[in-house]
């Protein structure tokens, strides 16, 4: 189904070299959305392709038949256009003209700003690296975190993406390191482990590692988050570059937008 997948990404004019794990596709595909605006199509439109390649299979598997491209591309756009429909804001558009100018309607195109993305750099032996980060999308407005947790082999071992309400950037950045020592700190597998938590946020960074800070709407998360980095042991909080952190900075932004919580150990 390789070509639904081109298919399907040329309707936006986008096209990329496949990827060596379903991962590194999934992490891919949030970068590359065409617009701040078609986030939420662009999202629709990865679900409705995997669902579809999902239903195909399972049609030649137990049925013994096989859908034509035209008919899962159709299927694609049809899930696309209602979900876009049902999840819109003043969307008023049928669902027919939507499937018909689905990279129209759906895409209120716009200049992008593009910045660089550099491999992540894995921990050292026998060590963990949680990638964590927070997006406010506005100041205050809603906002959501995300993080990965990968060993020094590059083997994700957790992922979360949580909505957290509305707070802005500097807090969001603070409940991301917050809930990646939760994390650390209920699961028995990190227990006396060596875990570096990476933010790519300085404020939020300088504000649990020095003593002298200001945010006083802030003080019992950091003052519990420096209390857990002094019990704990192995666990640090340090800052990296977003360039390094492109992983959970999606993440983050996919959290601002979930109804449920997402948390999954692999």
């Amino acid at each position: 189904m390789s070509k639904l997948w081109k298919v399907c990404m040329e309707w936006w004019d986008v096209s990329c070299c496949s990827s060596k794990t379903i991962l590194e596709w999934f992490e891919g595909w949030l970068g590359l959305c065409p617009s701040v605006k078609s986030e939420r199509a662009w999202l629709s439109l990865l679900s409705a392709v995997v669902w579809t390649v999902w239903e195909v299979r399972n049609q030649k598997v137990f049925e013994d038949r096989t859908p034509s491209l035209t008919m899962a591309q159709d299927l694609v756009r049809f899930r696309v256009a209602w979900w876009f429909k049902v999840l819109g804001n003043n969307v008023t558009e049928s669902v027919s003209m939507l499937m018909l100018n689905l990279n129209h309607c759906c895409v209120e195109k716009r200049r992008v700003k593009i910045s660089a993305i550099k491999d992540w750099v894995p921990p050292l032996m026998n060590t963990y690296k949680f990638n964590v980060n927070g997006s406010a999308r506005g100041n205050p407005r809603h906002a959501g975190i995300g993080g990965v947790l990968r060993d020094s082999n590059g083997k994700v071992v957790c992922l979360f993406s949580f909505y957290v309400g509305i707070m802005d950037s500097n807090a969001a950045e603070i409940t991301a390191i917050h809930k990646a020592i939760q994390i650390c700190r209920s699961d028995p597998f990190l227990s006396g482990e060596v875990v570096s938590i990476v933010s790519n946020s300085k404020v939020a960074v300088s504000w649990i590692n020095n003593e002298d800070f200001r945010s006083i709407e802030h003080v019992s998360m950091i003052s519990y988050i420096r209390e857990q980095l002094k019990t704990l042991g192995g666990l640090e909080v340090v800052h990296a570059s977003r360039m390094f952190n492109s992983f959970a900075d999606n993440l983050a932004k996919l959290g601002s937008g979930l109804n449920d919580d997402f948390l999954h150990w692999m």
